[in-house]
């Protein structure tokens, strides 16, 4: 981790005497990490009747993380969580049918959670389905967001500053869990040989968890802080509102060919501040593809498909990605030699060679190609 860039950026009176005062050009952190994961579900499906089914059931997951620099411990952390869901439909007659169900968490960091869901389906004719439905969830802070603790500190050879503090994140702790309240309207119809599948949805977020500078934090005595701006910790900031709409449409064009066609408007705006301003600029406003597939012969098939994706910003390390524009086709013959069978296929991705990056400007994709090979037997 070179210093040049940081020594650079302090003010003129502090960086000739730290530049030439520091003990190395360079930070040497051991920052390994070891995370293990043992998870245990188990779930029974039955029915009553003629007009109810129901599932339910449990899990047991434990994670243990030993990782020295990121929680400022040698000691091997331990987080435990338990589940039980259960989700019953009841067919109340041929054009009326309920959904319902919850999930109990109970969780090392927040206690015990509650995640309900609730449905309900009106068949308007054979062919044409409109739901009703409503469903709240959560997710529980990470030990990144809950409780690192890491630091990197420069020793100098001078007595003042004694210390200088490149990095330092402190969590506090006790973050409430995100939760997402979903409510959506959504219709499933057939006209001929083509089917549309449309939502319409309004997402509400509460308690997002972001990642901000702290304002409280004290340099301690003799030692002297680089950049203002490495102090952090993750707190529950701000709150949002997602509206949009998603279709799909399936057109059996010929008895060979088929269309699938999607499209997804998001639009996320602040409803509690403070939010990072990128935050409502996280999800494409427009997301469309198009997916043609023919068949040539019981051997042979092809396909095509095409994606197109608003402008974003992408959220933590990620930046700006431009509109994103992609076309893959593909090509393949399947085979059978006695009980052996398989198909040989290629594939070329981002075949007009539109250079996009895909979350960050470090991730460019060009124009790729592959020859895969399927055998089963």
């Amino acid at each position: 981790m070179s210093l040049r860039p940081i020594i650079a950026s302090l003010p003129s009176k502090f960086a000739p005497l730290i530049a030439a005062n520091l003990i190395s050009d360079a930070i040497f952190i051991k920052n390994e990490a070891i995370q293990k994961r043992t998870d245990l579900e188990a779930q029974h499906t039955f029915e009553w009747g003629n007009t109810v089914r129901a599932v339910w059931g449990a899990s047991i997951r434990k994670d243990t993380l030993q990782a020295p620099f990121y929680l400022n411990s040698n000691k091997t952390q331990t987080y435990d969580l338990k589940r039980l869901f259960g989700h019953v439909e009841w067919q109340a007659n041929p054009k009326l049918t309920f959904n319902v169900g919850a999930m109990i968490e109970y969780d090392d960091f927040t206690g015990t959670d509650i995640s309900p869901r609730a449905s309900v389906n009106f068949k308007l004719h054979s062919d044409h389905t409109l739901r009703l439905g409503i469903s709240s969830a959560l997710r529980t802070a990470s030990y990144l967001e809950e409780k690192f603790q890491d630091k990197v500190t420069i020793n100098t050879k001078i007595p003042n500053p004694k210390m200088l503090i490149f990095q330092y994140r402190a969590n506090l702790g006790s973050l409430n869990p995100k939760q997402i309240i979903s409510r959506e309207v959504s219709y499933r119809g057939k006209f001929g040989h083509f089917n549309v599948d449309a939502r319409l949805f309004r997402d509400r977020i509460i308690d997002v968890i972001c990642e901000t500078n702290r304002t409280d934090f004290t340099t301690p005595f003799n030692t002297f802080l680089l950049n203002p701006l490495s102090v952090r910790f993750f707190e529950n900031s701000g709150s949002a509102e997602m509206n949009g709409l998603e279709f799909q449409a399936k057109w059996r064009m010929l008895p060979q060919i088929n269309l699938l066609l999607n499209y997804a408007y998001t639009h996320i705006r602040q409803t509690r501040s403070p939010l990072k301003e990128e935050y409502v600029d996280a999800m494409p406003r427009n997301t469309l593809s198009a997916f043609i597939t023919h068949r040539f012969n019981p051997k042979w098939d092809g396909s095509a498909v095409y994606y197109q994706i608003s402008k974003t910003h992408m959220l933590g390390d990620g930046n700006d990605v431009d509109l994103v524009q992609r076309t893959d086709v593909r090509l393949a013959r399947q085979f059978k030699n006695g009980p052996v069978m398989g198909e040989f296929s290629a594939l070329v991705a981002n075949m007009l060679n539109n250079h996009f990056e895909e979350f960050a400007n470090y991730n460019t994709h060009k124009r790729r190609a592959r020859i895969n090979v399927l055998i089963n037997f």
